[in-house]
């Protein structure tokens, strides 16, 4: 296999991967900004309300997208 066809698929590879974590990290940003009742209640091992802990996890998906 040549360099070229190796690299071109390494960047499929990157963009697809920055793909699966760009859409569900703004899907999980998005949805915690909505007024649900059962994100307002705190998560039993981090002790935080689950709609922090979405929106935390979902900037830490955009970012590292």
């Amino acid at each position: 296999m040549t360099d070229r066809f190796l690299s071109r698929y390494f960047m499929r590879f990157i963009v697809y991967s920055g793909l699966v974590l760009f859409i569900p990290g703004l899907g999980k940003a998005w949805r915690a900004s909505e007024s649900a009742c059962v994100l307002d209640v705190a998560d039993p091992i981090f002790r935080v309300p689950f709609r922090q802990l979405m929106v935390g996890v979902g900037l830490l998906e955009l970012f590292i997208a």
